[in-house]
Formats: C-alpha cells, structure tokens, sequence
C-alpha cells in the first residue's frame, strides 16, 4: 500500500517582447503559471498459490501535468505549428490515470515460464494534439478530450529445448475515447465545416490492437550463435480520424535475422537484418493536403484518397 503526492508549478513567460506571431491586442498570451497538485494511491498483492505458480493484483493512479508544449499550444482560436512556433497559454487540466492489473505467472514443469495479465487504464481529462491543418498537419493545438480507455491482456512463454531458447509474447490492447466530442479535423474528407464528432467507443488513432512476437536463438557451436523474430502489428487508424470514419491502415509482419560469433575472450561480432523480406509496411498515418507536403519535403511521402 502506498500513497504518493504530486505539486507541479509551471511558469511560462515570453521575453522576447517582439514576437510577431502572438495577437498584438494580447500581448500577454504566452505568459502564464500553472499549479497541479494531487494525491495517487496505490495497492497491490501477489500470492503464491502453490511451488512455481503464483497470482497477482494491483490498483494505482497516476497524474501527469500538461508540459509546457501542450500549454503553449492549447488555444483552438489561435492554432500554432510544432515544435516551435506558440501563440497562447491558455489553461490544461492535468491527466489523472487510474489502472487495474491482475494475472498469473509461473513455470511449468517442463521448464517453460509462463505470464498472463488483464488490465484496464482509464485517462480522466487527457490531452490530444488536434489538427487544424497546415503542412503535414502539424498545425493545431493541444486540448483535454474527456476520458479515454485503453482494456486489454498480455500472454507470453519462454523456453528452452536443447540449444534452442525460444520466447513467444502477445498483447492485445483495445483503446478508445469515453467521452463524445467534437474533433477538428480540416483534411477528413467526411468532415463537416472541418469538423468530425468523435463518440464513445470510437478506437484511439495510431494504436494497433494486437501485437505477437515470436522468436528463437540456436547455439550451433559455443561460440556461434543464430537467431531470428517474426513481429507482428495489427490494423490502426489514421490520426485526423478519431471518428474512424475511413479505412485502417493494414497490419503488417517482419521477420529479422541476427547472429554473433565469439572471436575471443574479449571480441565478439555481431550481425543483424531487419526486414529480411523487405516487405513494404506503414506504422503510422495521419490525414494531410499531399500537395502541400511535395512541395515541402524532398523524401517520398505516400498520399492516400479516400472516397467518401
């Protein structure tokens, strides 16, 4: 059992007195000071239900400030363009984290070491940057949503079989937004007035649901050694779709390769291959004017169109 206290002050002042992105009229609005403070209560146990096989238990908050970014850039009236360029401070409430963890662990008697958790995690007030456009959607501001959700449950085993040592780990984490709102998005293409409405249940954009890797290691001699792991991600939606109105990006699965050979007692090589297939994936997405964003940047960037 335990309890833990938090006091965050933060004071933002802009000296440069010539700024000319701030509102003449407020001269005064990257000007500001914060104070967040609170109260986080823990509890956990574990028990041992019999020689190699025990259960455990745990629940604990959390709060987390806004950063001094995020209050720069929280005013929907005057959008800024990260990472730099702040027009206002206008208040954040901080986010306060509430999470419930339980599971088994233990080892079989075959030598195999087992895990299983559930748990839940619920944001109250968190923030989200929120496009307004510009280029590569980097224009916008940062604001509380509400509750956010994340439930899921993780499993994984490792072994060893001869010269063989093997581990296989699974994840699945189903994250969603609690609390309906209003959602600027300038480049949906299903957006009203540069608007979506975001409801409850709606899945959180750029977290995929299920993770699985799997991979080994072979001693072929003591002083060579060869391995290799398949990963695994699944779908996830574009950032600018908090609706999920549009399609997901694909899940994908790479295999790497790795060795080492242990030259001497003080010398040992190594070589790796990611992507030993070169498959061609995406990992994050985010909608955006394409136009915009050729004419800017000089590496390939893939536009993406929807048809509503």
């Amino acid at each position: 059992v335990s309890a833990r206290y938090n006091n965050t002050s933060i004071v933002l002042g802009d000296r440069s007195n010539e700024s000319n992105l701030v509102d003449p009229e407020n001269p005064d609005a990257l000007n500001g000071e914060h104070d967040y403070d609170r109260i986080n209560p823990a509890l956990g146990f574990t028990y041992e239900i019999n020689q190699g096989h025990g259960i455990y238990g745990s629940y604990s908050e959390s709060a987390r400030a806004p950063t001094p970014i995020e209050l720069l850039c929280a005013d929907p009236n005057a959008p800024c363009s990260l990472p730099n360029a702040f027009l206002a401070d206008p208040p954040l409430d901080q986010v306060v984290t509430k999470s419930w963890e339980g599971g088994f662990r233990g080892m079989f008697s075959n030598g195999i070491n087992y895990r299983v958790s559930g748990f839940q995690s619920t944001n109250n007030s968190d923030i989200i940057f929120t496009s307004t456009g510009g280029i590569g959607s980097n224009e916008g501001f940062f604001r509380n949503v509400g509750k956010t959700r994340r439930i899921g449950a993780e499993a994984g085993l490792t072994g060893a079989w001869k010269r063989l040592d093997w581990f296989l780990n699974y994840s699945f984490v189903h994250a969603t937004f609690e609390t309906p709102f209003q959602a600027a998005s300038a480049n949906h293409p299903l957006a009203v007035a540069g608007v979506i409405s975001v409801a409850e249940g709606d899945r959180i954009p750029g977290i995929p649901e299920h993770t699985l890797k799997v991979g080994g290691e072979f001693s072929v001699t003591s002083n060579l050694s060869l391995g290799t792991d398949l990963i695994f991600n699944s779908d996830q939606y574009l950032r600018g779709d908090e609706a999920n109105l549009l399609d997901t990006i694909d899940g994908y699965a790479l295999v790497n390769i790795h060795g080492q050979y242990k030259i001497g007692k003080y010398l040992t090589a190594f070589a790796r291959i990611n992507n030993l297939f070169d498959s061609d994936y995406e990992t994050f997405g985010l909608l955006g004017e394409p136009a915009e964003v050729f004419t800017t940047f000089s590496y390939p960037i893939r536009p993406r169109t929807e048809d509503p």
